[in-house]
């Protein structure tokens, strides 16, 4: 008969049970305060000026496919400019149209680009209105290697104009925020859009027709490399004409600084700011549009992206 011994039976199970692990090392991770403030002070001084006059009360974008044409130049040169803003678009999670499409982005390359502008204005009143008067005279007088203006329209959250009779106007026209009338018409198109968000406008604000004009006397001296990033940065971001530009922040800083030691290409700045402003919500107000776009930049910038 087999006997057993509980004492020695419990001692070999101790002995063959592993030793206990011993505590794990805590590890405490800290940001680095100092360039977390220096990195959101910089994204302060990009947007401000970077980020145009709000219309209809949010910030404009490209939410239709974009759609440039360049002329002024060889044609080689020209697809090359084009290239660019759509490989920007492409980068920043903007819509490119075919290659077929109908223009609009229409990038002049010309002498006397105030000239040309005053005359463009001059027969288009109706793109003039849309344009702030302190830019207004700017187009047309101020001596700006390159210079844009661009039409928006106001739409419901699915890309449809908004009319007289439709939510989108009506809750824009309720907040002051709707300059001038809504088209109309036997080709306008009523828009209504339903939430019960209190963040949702119902509304969001589209560009659908930029010009640019590209002063070749004012703007020599500098690579078509970098006068198309330009180019791209602007129409992109719908950037304001005059904006206190730094060129250490922004490819829109070009002309500040000396040709030799000017940027050749969007700013890591730049690309994170088309990247949010593309990432953020359309239908949202300015206000919470500028702190979206803002919290993104910084996130972006802090990761070393």
């Amino acid at each position: 008969m087999r006997r057993v011994f509980p004492g020695l039976f419990l001692l070999l199970l101790t002995a063959q049970a592993p030793a206990p692990a011993p505590p794990p090392e805590e590890i405490t991770v800290t940001a680095d305060p100092l360039r977390e403030a220096a990195v959101r002070e910089a994204a302060r001084r990009h947007l401000k000026a970077v980020l145009p006059t709000p219309k209809f009360g949010q910030y404009s974008r490209w939410n239709m496919p974009i759609c440039p044409k360049v002329s002024g130049i060889d044609d080689r040169l020209a697809a090359r400019v084009a290239a660019k803003l759509r490989s920007e678009a492409t980068t920043a999670g903007a819509k490119v149209d075919k290659a077929d499409c109908k223009p609009n982005i229409v990038v002049i390359f010309t002498s006397d680009a105030a000239a040309v502008a005053t005359r463009i204005l001059a027969k288009r009143p109706d793109a003039a209105a849309l344009i702030e008067t302190v830019d207004r005279e700017a187009l047309r007088k101020a001596p700006l290697p390159i210079r844009w203006w661009s039409a928006v329209r106001l739409e419901d959250e699915n890309g449809r104009v908004a009319t007289a009779i439709s939510t989108a106007l009506a809750t824009a026209t309720g907040a002051g925020e709707a300059p001038f009338e809504a088209p109309g018409g036997p080709e306008a198109v009523m828009t209504d859009s339903y939430s019960s968000s209190l963040v949702n406008t119902h509304r969001q604000v589209s560009a659908s027709a930029t010009t640019v004009l590209v002063d070749v006397d004012l703007a020599t001296g500098y690579t078509l490399d970098a006068v198309s990033a330009y180019v791209a940065m602007a129409v992109l971001a719908q950037a304001r004409l005059r904006g206190d530009v730094d060129p250490e922040l922004t490819i829109l800083g070009l002309f500040r600084a000396p040709a030799a030691a000017a940027p050749n290409d969007l700013s890591d700045w730049d690309r994170a700011f088309l990247k949010a402003l593309y990432g953020t919500p359309s239908n949202r107000p300015a206000r919470r549009q500028q702190g979206a776009i803002a919290s993104a930049v910084v996130k972006e910038r802090l990761a070393g992206k």
